[in-house]
């Protein structure tokens, strides 16, 4: 049994860190393209607002992007021009997209953590568990975790990174 634990423990901290790395790549990969849309979704704002030119131009050319957001959203909230609502409709989105993107990323982290330390700690105390009259159980939580932090990577990649 020992070598079973050693093995699977061992596997699941390597696949977990590895697993991290990549989804970290593609999660940066989405948080760039959602950064590139929003120059797009605030020039849309600047060019039809009521708002004062001079603090949103300001915005704008230092890529203050959230100020520009608000600067319009402030001044023109009610407003019913087609372009103003579709502009703050389309940063909301890309806000709200960002804001999830980050959650799922940090979730399938700080559970990847976890987990990998736990791996560690069973590594350490092996021979003990292994002598103990649990170790398939200690086995399956291990195969467990490794599961849900796999549900987690599926649930970024499909959910917000594809």
């Amino acid at each position: 049994m020992d070598t079973a634990l050693y093995y699977t423990f061992s596997t699941i901290a390597q696949a977990l860190a590895a697993a991290i790395a990549l989804l970290g790549a593609f999660t940066l990969y989405r948080l760039q393209l959602l950064a590139a849309a929003m120059p797009e979704a605030a020039s849309i704002l600047k060019t039809n607002t009521s708002a004062n030119r001079a603090e949103v131009d300001a915005a704008f050319i230092v890529a203050d992007y959230g100020k520009v957001f608000e600067l319009v959203r402030a001044a023109d909230a009610k407003s019913q021009r087609t372009e103003i609502r579709a502009g703050l409709e389309k940063f909301s989105r890309i806000l709200g997209e960002k804001r999830a993107v980050l959650g799922s990323f940090q979730s399938a982290l700080v559970a990847s953590v976890i987990v990998i330390l736990g791996s560690v700690i069973v590594l350490a105390l092996t021979p003990a568990i292994a002598r103990s009259s649990s170790p398939a159980l200690v086995l399956g939580a291990g195969c467990v975790s490794l599961g849900v932090c796999l549900g987690l990577y599926s649930r970024l990649l499909l959910g917000h990174v594809a």
